[in-house]
């Protein structure tokens, strides 16, 4: 994990609950998580408006939990 003023990364993170501490820091933060594997960005229907224009179509809305985070970022988690 490394952070600067543009954003916050998180690399390789473990599967559960990290997932959760991370959810509510993008939420309490107002934040996006843009998936640096380029398959786009998972946010909170209130940052659509300030996504830039290119980022938009990609972009998928989710309930900011842990869960809903995991699924959008590697699918759903299996038993």
């Amino acid at each position: 994990m490394s952070a600067d003023r543009y954003g916050i990364l998180i690399s390789r993170p473990h599967a559960g609950a990290v997932f959760g501490i991370i959810a509510e820091l993008v939420s309490r933060l107002g934040a996006v998580v843009i998936d640096s594997s380029g398959a786009g960005a998972e946010y909170r229907a209130e940052e659509r408006a300030h996504l830039p224009a290119d980022m938009r179509d990609d972009a998928v809305v989710i309930d900011m939990t842990g869960e809903a985070l995991e699924a959008a970022l590697t699918g759903p988690r299996r038993p």
